[in-house]
């Protein structure tokens, strides 16, 4: 487990110890116990290149933890992994939205923003090239106007 979700769990269990009869502490050391074991699900099944299923894992964390954002930024991982950048930048976006300066969200979302652009480059280039195959042959500048 990373130090943040240990330290998490560590704190809820101390905090528990101290007063066992408080049902709010119950209630988040139960609570921050399954986000830690979903992080750690969705990172085994991510080691194992089970993406879909990885995406799951960090999913059911996240709606125990929806301002979580190592947990968006590991989905996002998994959703570059299975091409679907969009829904990668969203989730980076997401976790940037609750943590400002967090470099790897940034640096994931720059690699599927560069992922999305280059399929929109390849799509305009599909297109040109079915033109000039029916002999419409356009150029770059009449595409951008």
């Amino acid at each position: 487990m990373c130090c943040r979700f240990e330290n998490a769990v560590t704190a809820a269990e101390k905090a528990s110890q101290i007063d066992p009869r408080n049902v709010e502490v119950a209630v988040l050391l139960k609570n921050v116990r399954m986000v830690a074991r979903a992080r750690l699900r969705g990172n085994d099944l991510f080691k194992s290149e089970r993406f879909t299923e990885a995406c799951s894992a960090y999913g059911e964390g996240l709606r125990l933890d929806p301002s979580n954002s190592v947990l968006y930024c590991n989905r996002a991982a998994c959703w570059f992994k299975l091409g679907q950048w969009e829904r990668s930048i969203e989730d980076c976006n997401q976790a940037l939205r609750i943590q400002p300066n967090y470099t790897k969200a940034i640096l994931r979302r720059a690699a599927s923003n560069s992922k999305v652009n280059l399929s929109t480059i390849l799509m305009h280039c599909i297109l040109i090239h079915s033109f000039s195959k029916g002999n419409m042959v356009l150029s770059i500048s009449s595409l951008c106007s």
